[in-house]
C-alpha cells in the first residue's frame, strides 16, 4: 500500500477505535455535538473522552431527547461514511496521490488534515485547597464566567474543563473540586476527580493564597510533586497584601507619628488549618533540619519559602486572580510549556459539558448564595429536563436535601423561599446563557445521598 495512504487510513481510522463519544458540548453558539478533532493520548484519553464526573453525570443526566437523535447520528455517521470512502479509493497499489481522495482530504478539513507544525494544544488542571480561587482563576484566563464562585468554600464539586482557543494554540483548563480529607462517599469521588486531574495534566497549577497556612492534604501533594510535569505554584489574592501595606501609613498616623507601624495581622481564615504546621513538624522528625516553618497570612516571605521547600521543581508566581493581576503571564508561561500538538477539540467549543449541567450549576450557586448553615452543602441539583427554543430555554429541575427539615427550610412558608430561589436562578441563568429562561423547582429528600453509591452515580461523582 503507498506510504501516503497508510497515514490516511490511520489519520480516519483512528476516531473510530477509541472511545471518543462526547455528548452534548457547550459553545458559544449553543449545544454543539461534535468530537475531539484529535485522538487522544494515552495519558489523555480519559480527559477527552470525559472528565472522571462528567463521564458519570453525562449518562445520568444528559440522555438525548428524541428531537437530537438526528443530530448525533448526523455527526458520528459522517465520519464512518467518510472513512469507509476513503478506505475504498485507497486499496490501490497506484503510489500517485489519488485526487478523489485528495479531494475528500480537503473537504474534510481540520478534522483529518495536517496540523499548523507551530500549534499548541494540552492539558492545564488546576489543583489546590478549596476558597484559594482556583474557578475564579479558571474563568479570568477564560475570559468566561464558566465555573460558579461563591464566598462560602468547597463550591466546586466536579472537574471543569474550559477550553481557551485562538488560532496558534488550545489550553484545555480542568477546575477542580478544592482538596479536603474525605468525610464521606462524595468526597471521596471528588478527590477521585483531583487524582485524575493530576494524571491528566500536561502542566499543573497549584494555587494557594496569601491565607493559607500550608496544604491540608500530604499525600495529595506527594501526588503533584511525583507528576512529572512542569508545576507552576499560584500565590493568589496578593492584592489583599498590598491592601495592608496601603494601610499601614494610616495606622502609622494613628498610633502618633514616627515610622509606618506594621498593621496587625487580620484573625485566621476560617479554612486555616494546622496541615502547614504537620507537615513542618513530619521533617523535623524525618531530620530536614533547614525545612521552614508554615507559612504565615499575608506574609510573602514565608509563603514563598514554604512553597519552594514543598515543590522544588516548581516556578513561583504572585497573582490576582479576581483583578487578572499577572493572569497573562501565566498564561504565555503556559503557552511555552505546552507541546506543540494538534487542538484536542473543536475551536467553537468552550467546555466538555452540556448546557443542563451548567443550568445545575447556576441554581446550586443561587443556594449557596439564598441559605446558610449545612444547607448548601446539604443539596445536589439534578436537572429533569431542558428544553431550547428561538430565544427561550425551559428548564425543570429537583433539589435533593438530606433530611425532611432541609427540606421545609428550602420551601419556607407558604413556598416563600422556593420562590426567591427560583427568581434569583432565573436571572442568573438569563445572564449565562442570554435568553430567556423558565425554571420550574422541586424539593425531594433523597436521605443520606452524599453517602450512597447509587444517589452518587446518578449525580456524577462516582464512575
Amino acid at each position: 500500500m503507498p506510504s501516503w495512504t497508510a497515514g490516511l487510513l490511520a489519520a480516519l481510522a483512528l476516531p473510530l477505535v477509541l472511545p471518543i463519544a462526547l455528548g452534548a458540548r457547550l459553545s458559544r453558539a449553543g449545544v454543539a455535538r461534535v468530537q475531539p478533532l484529535r485522538a487522544p493520548s494515552a495519558r489523555h484519553a480519559m480527559a477527552v473522552d470525559a472528565s472522571p464526573a462528567a463521564g458519570a453525570h453525562a449518562a445520568a443526566d444528559d440522555e438525548p431527547d428524541d428531537d437530537d437523535d438526528d443530530d448525533d447520528d448526523g455527526g458520528a455517521q459522517f465520519m464512518d461514511d467518510a472513512a469507509a470512502e476513503a478506505l475504498m479509493l485507497a486499496d490501490t497499489d497506484d503510489d500517485a496521490p489519488d485526487p478523489n481522495v485528495e479531494a475528500m482530504l480537503a473537504a474534510l478539513g481540520p478534522a483529518v488534515g495536517a496540523a499548523d507544525a507551530d500549534h499548541r494544544a494540552g492539558f492545564v488542571s488546576i489543583v489546590g485547597s478549596p476558597n484559594v480561587g482556583k474557578s475564579t482563576l479558571m474563568n479570568t484566563l477564560l475570559g468566561e464566567q464558566l465555573s460558579i464562585t461563591t464566598p462560602k468554600a468547597s463550591t466546586t464539586r466536579q472537574r471543569i474543563m474550559g477550553i481557551a482557543n485562538e488560532p496558534g494554540w488550545q489550553i484545555v483548563y480542568s477546575d477542580t473540586p478544592g482538596v479536603v480529607k474525605p468525610a464521606y462517599k462524595m468526597h471521596e469521588g471528588m478527590m477521585g476527580a483531583v487524582r485524575c486531574a493530576i494524571e491528566d495534566a500536561d502542566v499543573l497549577l497549584v494555587i494557594t493564597d496569601v491565607l493559607e497556612t500550608g496544604f491540608r492534604d500530604e499525600r495529595m501533594l506527594r501526588r503533584v510533586r511525583d507528576a512529572g510535569v512542569p508545576i507552576l505554584v499560584l500565590v493568589n489574592k496578593v492584592d489583599l497584601v498590598a491592601q495592608r501595606l496601603a494601610h499601614a501609613p494610616a495606622v502609622a498616623g494613628k498610633l502618633g507619628g514616627g515610622a509606618p507601624a506594621a498593621r496587625a495581622a487580620p484573625a485566621p481564615d476560617a479554612r486555616a488549618t494546622h496541615g502547614g504546621a504537620r507537615a513542618w513538624e513530619g521533617a523535623q522528625a524525618d531530620g530536614e533540619e533547614g525545612a521552614p516553618p508554615p507559612p504565615r497570612q499575608l506574609d510573602l516571605p514565608s509563603i514563598r519559602a514554604w512553597w519552594r521547600a514543598q515543590l522544588p521543581a516548581a516556578e513561583l508566581l504572585e497573582v490576582s486572580a479576581l483583578h487578572g493581576d499577572n493572569v497573562d503571564a501565566v498564561r504565555e508561561r503556559l503557552l511555552q510549556l505546552l507541546p506543540v500538538h494538534p487542538p484536542f477539540f473543536d475551536k467553537a467549543q468552550i467546555s466538555d459539558r452540556p448546557e443542563k449541567f451548567f443550568a445545575g450549576e447556576v441554581v446550586r450557586a443561587q443556594i449557596f448564595e439564598q441559605y446558610a448553615d449545612e444547607i448548601p452543602y446539604s443539596c445536589e441539583v439534578e436537572v429533569t429536563a431542558f428544553k431550547e427554543a428561538d430565544n427561550k430555554i425551559s428548564c425543570e429541575a429537583t433539589v435533593h436535601v438530606l433530611r425532611d427539615s432541609q427540606k421545609g427550610i428550602l420551601i419556607g412558608a407558604k413556598g416563600a423561599q422556593i420562590k426567591a430561589l427560583t427568581d434569583a436562578a432565573e436571572r442568573s441563568l438569563y445572564r449565562f446563557f442570554a435568553k430567556r429562561f423558565s425554571l420550574r423547582l422541586q424539593v425531594k429528600v433523597s436521605k443520606d445521598w452524599r453517602a450512597n453509591d447509587s444517589f452518587l452515580r446518578q449525580f456524577g461523582y462516582l464512575r
